[in-house]
Formats: structure tokens, sequence, C-alpha cells
């Protein structure tokens, strides 16, 4: 089993929560720790990817591939939550947690424990308040954000 595979499976077992009922900071934590646990006991993950990201083409399929069904997972879960945005919303949103969520904690593996520690949590800070502009009441809708056309 692929690592992509594997990560699905966490984050498939994870699902298995009523996510949609969970306050969003619940959630955010659930999220984050899932993918903090995968990164640090599949170290070699991303530095597979990373290393050779660019010169291995059949490496970057399987790294976009499990991507896609991360991103294909969160929209799931994000569109149980709320179903008031547009397919498109959810996928844009899904799309920007799993780059930005993957790329922070991959980032904080090579750091010193402490501030590790202090990434993961800035990760988790990230998330919520990226979530709550769209899952709070008041919300902008995405055509109202600067540059929406």
């Amino acid at each position: 089993m692929g690592y992509g595979e594997l990560l699905h499976q966490k984050f498939a077992a994870f699902d298995g929560v009523d996510l949609a009922k969970l306050p969003l900071s619940t959630y955010v934590e659930k999220l984050i720790d899932t993918a903090d646990q995968f990164f640090t006991d599949n170290p070699g993950y991303h530095a597979i990817f990373m290393e050779v990201q660019g010169t291995i083409p059949e490496l970057e399929e399987i790294e976009e591939a499990a991507d896609a069904q991360l991103i294909q997972d969160l929209v799931t879960s994000l569109s149980q939550r709320d179903s008031t945005l547009e397919p498109a919303d959810y996928e844009a949103i899904a799309f920007v947690l799993v780059k930005v969520i993957g790329t922070l904690l991959w980032l904080s593996l090579s750091q010193e424990k402490p501030f590790r520690q202090r990434l993961v949590a800035e990760t988790k800070r990230f998330t919520l308040n990226y979530l709550q502009s769209y899952f709070l009441s008041g919300q902008i809708p995405p055509q109202n954000l600067p540059g929406a056309d």
C-alpha cells in the first residue's frame, strides 16, 4: 500500500465521526493532528517526493493523485458541514488546505521540537481562521472577495 492510500485511510477513519456536528475548532484539531501524526510516522513520504520532484514524472503523478484523493476527502467532509457553498468553492477550499497543510507540516519536520510544535499550532491557527471565513455566519461570499470577477 502506498503512502497516499495510507493517508487516505487515515482521513477516511477520521471521517467516521459526524464531522458536520463538530465545532470547527475540534474539526481543525482532528484534521491537523491526523496529518501531523501521519507525517511523524512516515517521514519518508514527503522527503521522497520533494527530493525527486520535477525529475521523475511518475512520482509527481503519484503525488498529484494522492493530493487529489485528499482534496476529494475534504470536499466531502466540508460539504456535509455547510451546503450553501458552490461545488467549486469546496474544491478551491480543499485544494488550498491540502497544499498549505501538507507544505507547512512537511517543513516543520526539519525543525527542532519546540519550533516544530509551534509550526503545528500555527498551521491549526491558519486553518481555523481560513475555514471560519467560510463556515461561520457573516461569511463573505467568494464572489464578493477582493479580486473576484
